[in-house]
């Protein structure tokens, strides 16, 4: 089963009174609100619906219009046990986000203008699926829904290039129309000096793992600058660890240990990983060298002492 729901945007101002808008200001954000549904969809339906967006360019005195058309399939054997459990339709979704010209400036977008940049101090959860968001002494209530597109990190960033071409000269607003746009009812939402009210907070870090763990490296490539940042693997993938035994070192720079590229260590590692927005980055450290294994190896041979032993 596909339905489709229709949006329709404007970029408006005197740069665009030729219907002519750069190449390099429209593409991502006709590329950045595909992404928005895309992420709306996955947060709401996961693997049960799947979205497409399509595109027709639309015009009217001054401005630069697009229409989306956005599908939304549903495989046929899915919607017997979706009854109890309905997938979030598309059109929800753009009620949601705040692209409805019906109820246009409302969900993600009415929060966000109702904010202007500002911190949430407090989300409390009230009946019906709905939320009370506070900021200081004021307050709005939201659904809930709303709340999970304003914590989705992607979809943010997305929405943010949405409205990128704003930064502009002469490109003074963005808005949703009704389904003809020749018709003179423009819905607006956002103008020139709200736009910086929509980019979204820079992504901190949240720490997933941290993990110690004995394992067999292989040393790939030897450094002795100042970060130690050796390259190991571990006989599947390679990697950067930073060798944090002192003592190891120590005996390395006094030539107590003689190491060489393809020795063996038996370390104690730790291993962090972080999550900053969507990408995730790892590092590993070696805590302890346990053992050091030459990998130098000798052909085994048979050895037999038939020396006559001394009384």
């Amino acid at each position: 089963m596909t339905t489709t729901t229709q949006i329709h945007v404007l970029y408006d101002g005197p740069a665009l009174a030729h219907h002519e808008m750069d190449v390099h200001e429209l593409a991502p954000a006709l590329m950045a609100i595909g992404t928005v549904f895309d992420e709306a969809n996955a947060l709401f339906n996961g693997e049960r619906a799947k979205i497409q967006i399509r595109v027709k360019g639309s015009f009217k005195t001054g401005s630069f219009g697009i229409e989306f058309s956005i599908l939304q399939s549903i495989a046929d054997q899915l919607l017997g046990f979706l009854q109890s459990n309905p997938v979030v339709s598309a059109a929800t979704m753009v009620t949601l986000v705040g692209l409805s010209a019906k109820d246009a400036g409302k969900g993600l977008i009415g929060l966000l203008r109702w904010l202007r940049g500002r911190s949430i101090t407090k989300v409390v959860l009230l009946e019906d699926h709905r939320v009370r968001v506070e900021v200081g002494d004021e307050h709005l209530e939201v659904e809930r829904r709303v709340i999970d597109l304003y914590r989705n990190y992607k979809l943010r960033k997305a929405f943010e290039e949405v409205l990128k071409p704003l930064e502009q000269p002469g490109i003074d607003s963005f808005a949703v129309t009704d389904e003809r746009l020749d018709n003179g009812q423009s819905f607006l939402l956002v103008e020139k000096h709200e736009q910086p009210f929509f980019k979204a907070p820079e992504a901190s870090d949240e720490q997933i793992e941290n993990t110690e763990f004995d394992i067999n490296l292989q040393a790939v490539n030897i450094a002795f600058q100042d970060d130690n940042k050796w390259r190991f693997t571990d006989g599947n993938s390679t990697f950067h660890a930073a060798i944090q035994d002192a003592d190891f070192l120590a005996k390395i720079a006094q030539n107590e240990v003689v190491f060489a590229k393809g020795d063996v260590l038996r370390v104690r590692m730790r291993k962090q990983q972080w999550l900053t927005g969507e990408k995730m980055r790892t590092v590993y450290e070696v805590l302890k060298v346990l053992e050091h294994r030459s990998a130098a190896r000798q052909l085994p041979l048979h050895i037999e002492d038939h020396r006559r032993q001394e009384e």
